[in-house]
Formats: structure tokens, C-alpha cells, sequence
């Protein structure tokens, strides 16, 4: 009975810890102006005291699974999957600052499925769904820290799976909500951050949903009246044509035809091979 109660205190214990390190790392640091939001690299190394590489690292993550599993709300349950990647970027960053290479190479595996299990989760998410361009935000955000760790860190493979994985979550939010964050300069050499609606062509060009290939109504008319316009004016330039092609025909030239008729008898009444023939050989 003494050993059932123990364990339950230390796992509660464990579960306050755990719990205490999530919120820590899911603190949102960055400010906002008139603009837009002010993109820092605002994920520090963890210090709590259940990081990569720790025995109980294992129960850490299962603890974190089965507090996502028992959320039935999915927008907070992806709310919960970001805040679980943003620790593990930021148990990353202690790997990398202790030359830990396998505690940071477990840390960006987990964040790696864990995104994964993201984009599963918003499949079914409709387009007007709660929640879905914050978590968004949240992910462009993790790209920002990323690319930072890229910058020291240019060599590392796991680094460098975890960036395109986020981009391509990035994409799968930006399919659901037809938004686009926009990065750009601000004062002091800031980079704001701006959500801006994808118009319809960018969106075909990106592969994501659009207006269909189809052509619209006021294209179809458009096509019809230069087709008949062209029709119209077929007529006229035929004319011309056959007009300019005729050779000039001179006075002697006639004279000399009238001439080759009456040689030749009733050429004009059957024209064919033979007559013109005989017509021909007499004038010769």
C-alpha cells in the first residue's frame, strides 16, 4: 500500500514537472505592432529537469501523448501538439549548447512525428475551423527558430528535416485557411510577421485549392465575340487577296485572244484540252 502511494506521488510529481516545462516552453515571447508580428528567436534551451538524453525522457513523452489522447477539442489538441514540438526544439537547442548529438538527435525525431501527427490531426479540419491560423502562426514561428539553429549548425541532417517538415505542415494550414505569413523588413532591422489571403492563381501555382482550370463565363464570351470578329473579317481580306493576284491583262493581249477564238472556230462554246490545243497549233 506504502509503495502503490509512493509511486503515485512521484508520478504526480513527475506530471507537475513535466507540465511546468511545456508551459515554460510554450511562452510566446514576441510582440506585436502595427504591422504585424515581430518574429524573434524567442525558443530558449530547455532547463528543466527531465531534458533528452534523461532515463525518465521516455515517460516525459508518453505523459505528454496520453494528456493530447484525453483532449477532446481538436483545435486544443493542435494547440498541444505545437507547444509539445516548441519544447522539443527547445530541448534541441540544450543538446546542441552541451554537444549532446544523440540527445539531439532524439529530440528532433520526436518533433519530427510529432508534426506529422499535427497534419493528421487537421486533415479533417474544415476551412473555417477555430484555432487553425494561430497554430499556423505557431509554425512559421518554429521555422524561424530553425532556420537560426541552421545558421550555427549547417551540417545537421536531423535540423535540417525538422525545417522541412514544418514548411511542408505549413503548407497543409495553408490549404485549410487560405492564408500566407509573409515575412518582411520593420524598423530596427526587425522582421514582421503579416498573415495575407492567398489569391486564387497563387494558389494553383502553389498546388493548393483555387479557382478550378476551367475558364470563366466572361473568358468564354470574350473568346466567342474575338472568334467572330476574325470570321468577319475573313471575307474581306479573301477579296483583297484575289484581287491583287489577277494579272493585268493589256489591250494587245486581248486583240490576241480574240484572234486565237476565231482561229480556232467555237472554242468559246467547249473549252476543253483538245480545243485549245488545235487553237494553239494554228497560230503557231
Amino acid at each position: 500500500m506504502k509503495t502503490s502511494k509512493t509511486l503515485f506521488t512521484g508520478l504526480f510529481v513527475l506530471g507537475l514537472l513535466c507540465l511546468s516545462g511545456i508551459a515554460a516552453a510554450q511562452e510566446d515571447t514576441s510582440v506585436t505592432d502595427t504591422s504585424g508580428t515581430v518574429l524573434t528567436d524567442d525558443i530558449l534551451p530547455y532547463d528543466g529537469p527531465i531534458g533528452a538524453g534523461s532515463p525518465l525522457y521516455g515517460l516525459k513523452i508518453a505523459m505528454e501523448d496520453i494528456d493530447e489522447s484525453f483532449t477532446t477539442n481538436q483545435s486544443e489538441r493542435v494547440d498541444k501538439q505545437i507547444g509539445h514540438g516548441r519544447l522539443r526544439i527547445a530541448e534541441v537547442r540544450r543538446a546542441l549548447e552541451l554537444n549532446q548529438s544523440d540527445s539531439a538527435r532524439q529530440a528532433l525525431d520526436l518533433y519530427w512525428q510529432k508534426m506529422n501527427l499535427t497534419r493528421s490531426t487537421i486533415a479533417p479540419f474544415g476551412s473555417n475551423a477555430t484555432g487553425l491560423l494561430h497554430a499556423q502562426e505557431q509554425i512559421v514561428k518554429h521555422q524561424f527558430v530553425l532556420e537560426q539553429l541552421l545558421l550555427s549548425h549547417p551540417n545537421n541532417t536531423g535540423l535540417q528535416r525538422a525545417y522541412n517538415n514544418s514548411l511542408e505542415l505549413e503548407e497543409k494550414f495553408s490549404e485549410k485557411t487560405a492564408m500566407h505569413f509573409n515575412r518582411s523588413a520593420g524598423k530596427d532591422n526587425k522582421t514582421i510577421l503579416k498573415a495575407i489571403k492567398l489569391e486564387h492563381k497563387e494558389m494553383e501555382q502553389n498546388g493548393k485549392p483555387g479557382v478550378t482550370s476551367q475558364p470563366s463565363v466572361t473568358e468564354t464570351q470574350e473568346k466567342q465575340t474575338e472568334w467572330e470578329k476574325n470570321q468577319n473579317k475573313k471575307p474581306v481580306s479573301d477579296t483583297t487577296t484575289t484581287i491583287t493576284t489577277q494579272p493585268t491583262v493589256t489591250g494587245n493581249q486581248q486583240q490576241g485572244h480574240q484572234s486565237n477564238d476565231s482561229l480556232t472556230g467555237n472554242s468559246g462554246n467547249n473549252g476543253n484540252a483538245d480545243t485549245k490545243g488545235k487553237g494553239n497549233s494554228q497560230n503557231k
